[in-house]
């Protein structure tokens, strides 16, 4: 009982020296009255007996006290107290309110923790006096903290078993301010399931391959909220979502340049259904060629054997798939997958890969001139001349790409740029090696390059080194350059001879120290 309290004890104490002996029996009862009044009642009855030569004796004692408390509780000044409540409930009608008939959530692990630890450090009067702790909600839905510290909180809640409830909240945190006591209402949704599958529809003589079905987005907006999933590799997806009185249904279409989309978006009722199914309908996009007629018109002298089947030209479809991947962890990347005909320049085809999985698919007329580039943010480029000499009419093709990742102080390989002792002048392999260097900076126009002129220790004795070294990385920087890369992306550094690249006391070792150094200083 909340409002009466009773409690009895009870003692023997039996002395074998003096044989003496008593019993105590302790009462109390009580009553919290309310509003800070408590009515206290404590009996204690006490049974001696006393033995000694002349024979025994007994007697019995009993004391009474009547209490009565008020307490006004009054803060203490430096910090107040509150108590607070919070109640997880299954909002069956979806208004966010807690109504009378709506029960709790059970077994909710709830965490209540400072809001600002960083700002507690700084409060001279704070020492600590919370404690967090992590509690169950009862049956009722109900967990209590009794004298919280006056401050900002932050409550932490997850349902024990998450997969398999049929109510979710909207968030799993939530904020409030111990200014007084509180109870907090935190509503868990009733989930309807939202199912469905994408199905392509292909023409008779469809060339495209197999299409990836899978990690196509979904997204569903309604009452103020999104929510979205991923189709599996077989297009089907499902979600859960809550009650509401209509969701718009949208799906990304990434199939526009081959498919067309039967309807792009939906609207549902639920109407106190608890399941909804729906299909997602793409048709393949029937390819047509056009022929003039003037192409098929045989005159006389071409009936004499002017025309033969050399001159009709066969139009043949690449389709280009793979896996962009990052070269060390061979984990998917998401990159732009460019085609270009090496002839003309002209774009081709161009795609993404999968921020999920790094697939990428594109289709496009073969050709025998064609380029590849794969670009992704932080690595280098890629590129790669497509020799397909495709046969057939319609030709799968997989070509799967590693890309390196760019770091800043990576030193970019060079094998040639080396001078002759004393000397600054390029050698014809080192311009080389710098044309192909240039052509890749093209590719990859962010990065910013430090070009570093090193000499050999037997310079450093004999001319000026630090000059000689700047001389070496100015002609590097001039010839790139005249090459048409921007002078604001390169850097200049002398370096004389305090970053050898070899120690070895030799003309070989020193002759490797005689050189230019490339590294990435920035993007």
């Amino acid at each position: 009982n909340d409002k009466l309290k009773f409690t009895i004890r009870g003692s023997y104490i039996n002395n074998l020296t003096s044989k003496n002996s008593r019993v105590n029996l302790n009462t109390g009862v009580t009553w919290f009255a309310g509003k800070g009044w408590t009515v206290n009642f404590l009996n204690t009855s006490s049974f001696h007996r006393v033995t000694n030569n002349t024979g025994s004796s007994s007697f019995t004692s009993s004391y009474f006290e009547l209490g009565i408390n008020k307490s006004f509780d009054i803060q203490q000044p430096r910090h107040k107290y509150y108590n607070y409540t919070a109640v997880f409930y299954k909002d069956l009608n979806g208004n966010r309110i807690h109504d009378a008939n709506e029960p709790g959530v059970s077994d909710v692990l709830a965490e209540i923790i400072r809001a600002n630890p960083e700002q507690d450090l700084k409060d001279k009067n704070y020492n600590g006096e919370f404690l967090s702790n992590e509690l169950y909600s009862n049956d009722k839905g109900k967990i209590e903290y009794d004298n919280i510290v006056e401050g900002v909180y932050n409550i932490k809640y997850i349902p024990k078993d998450i997969q398999n409830a049929h109510y979710e909240s909207e968030g799993t945190e939530k904020q409030f301010v111990a200014k007084k006591d509180t109870v907090m209402y935190i509503p868990f949704m009733e989930r309807n399931k939202l199912f469905g599958k994408i199905s392509l529809h292909r023409t008779q003589h469809s060339a495209l391959g197999d299409i990836p079905l899978g990690n196509i987005k979904i997204t569903v907006e309604g009452n103020d909220k999104t929510y979205s999933a991923l189709t599996d590799k077989e297009g089907y997806f499902e979600m859960y979502i809550p009650v509401s009185d209509y969701y718009k249904v949208k799906i990304n279409n990434i199939f526009r340049e081959h498919f067309t989309l039967r309807q792009e978006s939906y609207i549902i009722k639920f109407n106190g259904y608890k399941r909804f199914e729906l299909s997602f309908d793409f048709d393949e996009k029937a390819r047509k060629i056009h022929f003039d007629e003037s192409d098929f018109l045989i005159t006389d002298e071409e009936e004499n054997g002017n025309v033969s089947f050399e001159d009709i030209k066969v139009i043949k479809q690449t389709n280009l798939r793979g896996i962009v991947k990052d070269a060390n962890s061979l984990l998917p990347i998401h990159a732009i997958v460019s085609i270009f005909n090496n002839k003309t320049g002209e774009l081709i085809s161009e795609t993404a890969s999968s921020r999920r999985t790094g697939v990428y698919f594109t289709s496009f007329f073969a050709g025998d001139s064609y380029t590849i580039k794969v670009k992704a943010q932080g690595y280098w480029t890629y590129t790669e001349d497509l020799y397909l000499n495709q046969i057939t009419t319609f030709d799968n093709v997989n070509r799967d790409i590693l890309l390196r990742k760019t770091y800043i102080d990576e030193e970019i390989k060079t094998e040639n740029l080396r001078f002759k002792s004393g000397n600054s002048e390029l050698s014809a392999l080192a311009k080389a090696e710098l044309d192909n260097l240039v052509s890749t900076l093209f590719l990859n126009p962010d990065i910013i390059i430090e070009i570093g002129g090193h000499t050999d220790d037997m310079e450093a004795l004999s001319v000026n080194a630090k000059q000689l070294s700047e001389m070496r990385a100015k002609a590097v920087a001039d010839y790139m350059k005249q090459r048409g890369l921007s002078e604001k992306r390169m850097k200049i550094r002398a370096l004389s001879n305090h970053d050898p690249k070899s120690r070895l006391d030799t003309p070989e070792g020193r002759a490797q120290n005689r050189r230019v150094s490339i590294i990435i200083a920035g993007f």
